[in-house]
């Protein structure tokens, strides 16, 4: 079946309409972060593996979100003393019913990742900086080192952060 001019203006709407509605960090990205900005913006850095994903509806039934529980290994930042991290994302799939925000972190289950998250609302944490809080974790077959991306090992990246935390930068108003 060939879309109608209708469907497509309908569907263009909705696509602008959840661009608009999207978490407050993830809407107001304009561009990406850098790995010290991160650091700053952030109340936690967590270095470990995505145990589990649940999506639910957000308490006011207006959208998906989803649960990613992360078994950490190491924080750079925070969590002192806790084994396991929960990030609330925007989007998800229930039965039938799916949404996907543009410029939010993707995650999937058993993915080594590095997880840069701050405060939201109420109890939950959320991934700073959208798509840019998120780097997974990837052995280089050559060196066998591991890489958060291209020429960026984690090694680096951790000491970046360390950097950061220890001489922070003074945030944007």
């Amino acid at each position: 079946m060939k879309p109608t001019r209708g469907t497509i203006a309908v569907l263009a709407a909705f696509c602008t309409l959840v661009w608009w509605t999207q978490t407050a960090d993830v809407s107001a990205q304009s561009r990406a972060l850098s790995t010290q900005e991160l650091a700053v913006r952030s109340d936690v850095v967590a270095i470990g593996t995505v145990a589990g994903m649940n999506c639910e509806w957000s308490s006011d039934k207006a959208r998906i979100v989803t649960r990613v529980t992360i078994a950490v290994r190491e924080f750079l930042k925070g969590g002192v003393g806790e084994q396991e991290l929960t990030i609330v994302t925007p989007g998800g799939e229930i039965g039938d019913v799916g949404e996907l925000y543009c410029g939010a972190a993707r995650f999937h289950t058993e993915e080594e990742v590095v997880v840069f998250a701050k405060k939201g609302e109420g109890a939950t944490m959320n991934v700073a900086g959208g798509a840019t809080g998120k780097f997974t974790i990837e052995r280089d077959r050559i060196t066998q080192t591991m890489m958060v991306a291209p020429g960026i090992s984690l090694q680096d990246l951790r000491a970046q952060v360390k950097t950061a935390i220890q001489a922070p930068v003074p945030e944007e108003k």
